[in-house]
């Protein structure tokens, strides 16, 4: 039981770290480092109104007034997101808890990040020699799957999925998110993983959850984001600061929740944010065929760029 610092009441759950937060919640959130110390975030189960839904993108419904966000997500729950301070889960009956708590360190975490101030994107970052090296790009461009081998050669591993970037000090620095990656087979097999002893992330969703042994836990500079594309070839085009801001919007988190978060409520910070972000960081193309086993020269391409071959 933690004491409530405004009432002074009781309230029961479990105080972790994750994305620079101390995150107190009743749901069990086992993959992150336990904390101490006044949490900045609650998340709590709690019965939620029927509500009108204003659309249904990106599978989600969602409904956005000014000082909250209402969506559902089929199949695991309604969720409700109070600024950057309260998350309210109300699980669809019979949901497995591993699939609200994949929902809550994702989509409710991005709007509590970006509610405090942060740059979120669509991504993943492993730190190589001191430096973030972020990687965004369309769903299935295989983000995760560069930042797992990236990992396994022995760079520290910082986020996946969501890339939370803090803008507030002298340089952009990358938000360490939970140890967790989520690949799919085939991709896991190039790493020489188990399959079958990995946790699917739902029933119906040959998707794993593959833990991370070297996660990075402190914060560290922006070194670079790399926007994975389709190519016949291996190769790095440096995005040019006329193009930079069209490639960050194409990789904001917003767009996962349709045109509703499209509104100007919510682009403007994120516009001026990646207009802070562009001159103080590298942005480029990393071109790559489709094939799994171009993964360890892709990786080598990155270390080259960044730091030290591993």
């Amino acid at each position: 039981m933690i004491p409530d610092a405004e009432s002074g009441e009781q309230r029961q759950g479990t105080l972790s770290a994750c994305y620079g937060l101390r995150i107190l919640s009743d749901v069990p959130l086992d993959d992150l480092p336990r904390t101490s110390g006044e949490p900045h975030v609650r998340v709590r189960r709690q019965a939620l109104p029927a509500w009108p839904l204003d659309s249904a993108e990106s599978g989600l419904r969602v409904r956005a007034p000014a000082d909250e966000v209402r969506f559902a997500i089929e199949g695991v729950a309604g969720f409700e997101v109070r600024g950057g301070e309260e998350i309210l889960v109300d699980p669809f009956p019979g949901v497995s808890e591993d699939l609200v708590r994949i929902s809550i360190l994702g989509s409710c975490m991005s709007l509590i990040l970006h509610a405090r101030g942060k740059l979120v994107l669509h991504g993943s970052a492993v730190v190589i020699d001191g430096g973030a090296v972020a990687i965004v790009g369309p769903h299935g461009f295989g983000k995760s799957t560069l930042a797992a081998t990236l990992a396994s050669r022995g760079h520290p591993f910082l986020t996946d999925d969501l890339l939370a970037i803090d803008l507030g000090g002298d340089d952009p620095r990358v938000l360490p998110g939970p140890a967790r990656s989520k690949l799919w087979p085939d991709a896991l097999e190039a790493l020489g993983q188990e399959v079958d002893a990995l946790p699917r992330l739902r029933p119906d969703l040959e998707k794993r959850g593959f833990r991370l042994s070297n996660p990075f836990t402190g914060v560290p500079p922006l070194a670079g984001i790399l926007v994975l594309e389709a190519g016949a070839s291996l190769e790095t085009l440096e995005v040019g600061p006329h193009e930079a801001l069209d490639v960050l919007l194409q990789n904001w988190f917003g767009i996962r929740f349709g045109s509703r978060l499209l509104e100007a409520e919510f682009l403007a910070p994120a516009l001026e944010r990646c207009a802070r972000l562009i001159p103080a960081t590298p942005i480029a193309r990393l071109r790559r065929p489709n094939d799994l086993g171009a993964l360890q020269e892709c990786a080598r391409l990155v270390e080259a760029r960044f730091g030290r071959p591993r």
